[in-house]
């Protein structure tokens, strides 16, 4: 299963990023630092071959692919 190979902290990013909507927020939240938690997004998009967040005016609004994820 494809979710067996993605990494786990990126998940763990994903989530915390979907459920902000902000990858500053979940920043300092994970204590990370923006551009590690942006470069985690990019490699689970990467992986799965879908985007997950749009990015409209600095705000992410997340894709239907991200709704499907968050929900498993």
């Amino acid at each position: 299963m494809l979710l067996d190979q993605l990494n786990i902290n990126s998940l763990r990013v994903f989530e915390r990023v979907y459920q902000t909507k902000s990858m500053t927020a979940a920043a300092k939240q994970l204590n990370l630092t923006q551009s590690g938690v942006s470069q985690h997004i990019k490699n689970l998009e990467n992986s799965l071959s879908v985007k997950l967040f749009d990015r409209i005016k600095h705000r992410l609004i997340p894709t239907k692919e991200s709704e499907q994820l968050a929900t498993l």
